[in-house]
Formats: structure tokens, C-alpha cells, sequence
């Protein structure tokens, strides 16, 4: 009785193996298996829209996916400082079907009000060229994997110049 009790197991064991492998086998014929992730890189900020205490920022992404499947971007939390203070944070959680093997334009709409602005650049010196950190993670709704994130670190100076010619089409 033992000896049955010790070959059931082993066949149970060796069945549950089977359907294990076969399962992996089918997520790789079927593409899901390996997902690489998607590159993404910043490529420039505009303003779009202005009110009346605060101005929308648009920052241009190129995200690239390699996959030979679409992925879902599902959201893209992100922070932006200017000289170490926070100038911007938050999530923007709009979906979007990021197609296969090319390139897609990703546009993060966020809204930065005057008050924060304000707050902002009067800490700067008029000589200096403000250091900013834009953090962002995007995050895709990946097959199998669950959710893929991707983090896109940008740090850079602003001229004044560009950063006035801003605020005066803020300011119109």
C-alpha cells in the first residue's frame, strides 16, 4: 500500500511537471513570455494651455517598444524639482496602446500653478541657471508579467532665457 501511495505521488508529481512545462511552452509560441522593456526618453517641454493661476506643461516622450506585442501604457507617476524644491508631483493614469516594434509619442499634460511657480523662482539668483530633475515612472500593463515600470530620470539646467520666454507666454 505504501509502494501505491509512493507511485501515485510520483505520477502526480510528473503530471503536474507536464502540465507546468506545457503551460511555459504555450506562453512562448504565444509571444507572452521574454517582454522587454520598453526604451522611453524625453524629448522636449512646451506650454500649452494658460489660465488664470496656472499654466499647462507638456512634456514629449518617444517611447520605443521592441516587443512584437502592443503594450498598454496604464499610467506615469511623475516629479519634477527645480534647485531641489518640488515643483510638480503626481500621476497622470490615462491608458494608451503603445504599438509594437516603433517608435510612439507619449504627451504628459501636467499642470503647474503660479503660486508653486512663484515659490520656485524666487528662490533663484538671476546669474544661475536653475538645475532641474524630472522623475518618471511609466508604467505598462505587460502579459504574464503584471505590470512593467519603466523609470526615466532627466537632469539638466534651464537657461533664463528660455525659462522667461516661458513665463511671458504664461504671463502673455
Amino acid at each position: 500500500m505504501r509502494a501505491l501511495n509512493r507511485l501515485h505521488r510520483h505520477q502526480m508529481f510528473a503530471a503536474l511537471a507536464a502540465v507546468l512545462l506545457l503551460a511555459l511552452a504555450g506562453c512562448s509560441t504565444l509571444g507572452l513570455a521574454g517582454i522587454e522593456k520598453p526604451q522611453v526618453r524625453l524629448m522636449g517641454v512646451d506650454v500649452g494651455s494658460v489660465g488664470l493661476d496656472s499654466a499647462e506643461l507638456l512634456f514629449d516622450f518617444n517611447v520605443d517598444n521592441p516587443n512584437a506585442r502592443d503594450l498598454v501604457l496604464g499610467g506615469i507617476a511623475y516629479r519634477l524639482n527645480v534647485e531641489g524644491a518640488r515643483l510638480l508631483d503626481g500621476r497622470r493614469g490615462e491608458r494608451m496602446e503603445i504599438l509594437s516594434q516603433r517608435d510612439n509619442r507619449v504627451t504628459l499634460p501636467v499642470t503647474v500653478r503660479y503660486e508653486d511657480l512663484s515659490r520656485v523662482l524666487r528662490n533663484l539668483r538671476r546669474e544661475d541657471h536653475p538645475s532641474y530633475e524630472l522623475k518618471a515612472d511609466f508604467e505598462f500593463d505587460a502579459p504574464v508579467v503584471g505590470t512593467l515600470v519603466v523609470p526615466v530620470t532627466q537632469r539638466g539646467r534651464v537657461p533664463l532665457d528660455r525659462l522667461a520666454g516661458w513665463i511671458g507666454r504664461i504671463l502673455g
